[in-house]
């Protein structure tokens, strides 16, 4: 089985790559072995998550 190394780590404050998007932070990281991709669970609030793929985070904020 093949290991994986995330880009980013729990606790890690994050933006989504979406204009003006808030920060979040990582709480959660799967990693699915038959896609080989890694989601994150962002929390941006409270009782607010959120589950994205590596590709559609950024650890800067995007400003248009």
């Amino acid at each position: 089985m093949e290991c994986f190394e995330p880009k980013y780590q729990i606790g890690q404050k994050i933006w989504h790559k979406t204009p003006d998007s808030e920060q979040g932070i990582i709480i959660d990281i799967i990693y699915y072995v038959n896609t080989q991709q890694i989601k994150y669970c962002v929390a941006i609030g409270f009782n607010n998550e959120v589950w994205c793929l590596e590709k559609e985070l950024s650890d800067e904020k995007i400003i248009i």
